[in-house]
């Protein structure tokens, strides 16, 4: 009988060998993440779609797979499986819906995730800015490329070979060099690259609800940097042509390239076919986020699937998706004994898209006496705070919720949003003198420290904490 613990590598060999069980243990292996990866590529296509649907396109994966002796299997030389099934679903899922429903342009929500107004800007604006990006290396176009995506510093490091640290400033040149393109502020471009510090942001945040004209340019960069990602996706610019062939055409190397396994000059050569390629580009960040959405599967693996993938594409930042997914839930009645876990991820989603994009709503929040029930209780400080009312975000964490460390976030972030200015100060004074404090929770406490004397935070930063922080809140309800 074939070892459930046996490895990546003998696993695939022992599949092409059509030993007995060596499939079934593969799919049983890979079936969860296939099947969210699956949500994720109808995600991207379809305004709705049911769970039943995954199924069938997930088998097509598996057929794919076995097809002329397992070829695919043949070529692949990594350590991990994972990421090279997960490349393969979403090519496989894309070539099979793509008649039906033809790809989109996603542009990943700013690092700051507030709409600031709903003004446009004209297309001219955005066309310089590309022309100005056809002045850049090829290395800094793909920077930004991979920003678009939703990558954050470190991801972006791995994915270029370089530090992190070297991978901000080269954000902070590029910022420096649109400002100077655009005759715009060069802390605003840092703040939409992602590459200010906390402080910064803040001050920028407070400057951006206290000056008018300020707000307006911050209006135009952002609207100029969403126009500029459907640009990105949509055509190709003189430092990103089209796909020219190069080590990593091959789904097999992108997948060794992603999870480390390639090596050496094999990998230099990959990372300067990256730097030409955009197509490579869009995969190689298509796959990462793939692989961040897939690692939430584990934590949920004790629920039903709807519930695991919906609470994994919270924790991932898919908040779209998981209300999707709850909602075929309720339709295919996929786990009628799991409503009240249903109902706290749906309010959990509701909250993110508030957060993210103006979108949704937050429930009805109860009377300031009732004290919720604790697992409940972080989803009503969350949803407090979207309607702007600290007090009673705070009266929701007690004593006990706050030993959490969602509890200890949202509650330095309602007292800083001004239910308590002094408490928020002293608290985030203590965090910051902790040996090692989670890193959510310092970055909370910097935001708060980083305000002048008797200053709330402002609402940008205060809903940008708040999204960071419901990847904590995902994981609270899951150890529930």
């Amino acid at each position: 009988m074939l070892d459930r613990d046996v490895d990546d590598p003998m696993l695939a060999q022992r599949c092409v060998d059509q030993e007995p069980g060596a499939w079934d243990l593969l799919v049983a292996r890979f079936e969860g993440p296939a099947r969210m990866v699956t949500a994720r590529v109808l995600d991207e296509r379809r305004d709705t779609f049911d769970l039943v649907e995954l199924g069938p396109l997930v088998e097509k994966v598996w057929g794919r797979l076995r097809r002329r002796d397992a070829a695919a299997l043949q070529l692949w030389r990594g350590q991990r499986l994972l990421p090279y099934l997960c490349l393969l679903t979403r090519l496989e899922v894309e070539r099979a819906v793509t008649d039906q429903t033809p790809a989109v342009s996603l542009v990943a929500p700013l690092p700051t995730p507030v709409s600031i107004s709903r003004d446009t800007v004209a297309e001219p604006v955005t066309l310089r800015v590309i022309d100005s990006l056809r002045r850049l290396p090829p290395r800094n176009t793909v920077l930004i490329r991979l920003r678009q995506h939703g990558l954050g510093l470190e991801e972006i490091a791995l994915t270029v070979g370089s530090p992190e640290h070297a991978v901000e400033e080269e954000l902070q040149r590029i910022a420096g060099h649109l400002a100077k393109r655009l005759d715009d502020d060069a802390e605003t471009w840092r703040v939409t690259l992602d590459c200010a510090d906390i402080a910064e942001a803040v001050q920028v945040a407070i400057r951006t609800e206290e000056d008018g004209a300020y707000r307006r340019r911050r209006t135009r960069a952002e609207t100029i940097w969403r126009q500029l990602g459907h640009a990105l996706r949509g055509a190709n610019l003189g430092a990103l042509p089209a796909s020219q062939g190069g080590p990593l055409q091959d789904p097999a190397a992108v997948a060794r390239f992603v999870d480390g396994s390639m090596k050496g000059s094999e990998r230099t050569q990959a990372e300067g076919h990256l730097m030409g390629d955009g197509q490579v580009v869009d995969q190689v960040a298509a796959l990462l986020t793939d692989l961040g959405a897939v690692e939430w599967l584990r934590r949920g693996s004790h629920l039903p699937e709807a519930l695991s993938l919906a609470a994994g594409s919270i924790g991932a930042g898919r908040f779209r998706l998981a209300t999707k997914v709850l909602a075929a839930a309720r339709r295919e009645e996929a786990a009628p004994k799991s409503e009240r876990a249903m109902a706290l991820l749906g309010r959990l989603a509701r909250v993110g898209l508030s957060l993210q994009r103006g979108e949704g709503r937050a429930a009805t929040l109860p009377e300031k006496e009732a004290l919720p029930h604790d697992d409940e209780a972080p989803l009503v400080a969350f949803e407090a705070l979207i309607h702007q009312d600290p007090e009673t975000a705070r009266h929701a964490i007690d004593d006990y919720a706050v030993k959490q460390t969602i509890g200890r976030r949202l509650r330095l972030l309602a007292s800083g949003s001004g239910a308590d200015l002094a408490e928020a100060r002293a608290d985030a004074e203590r965090i910051v003198r902790w040996t090692s404090p989670d890193p959510g929770v310092l970055e909370d406490a910097w935001a708060v420290l980083a305000l002048p004397q008797g200053r709330a935070l402002p609402w940008e930063i205060a809903t940008a904490r708040l999204r960071d922080a419901l990847a904590d809140a995902v994981r609270f309800l899951l150890s529930r």
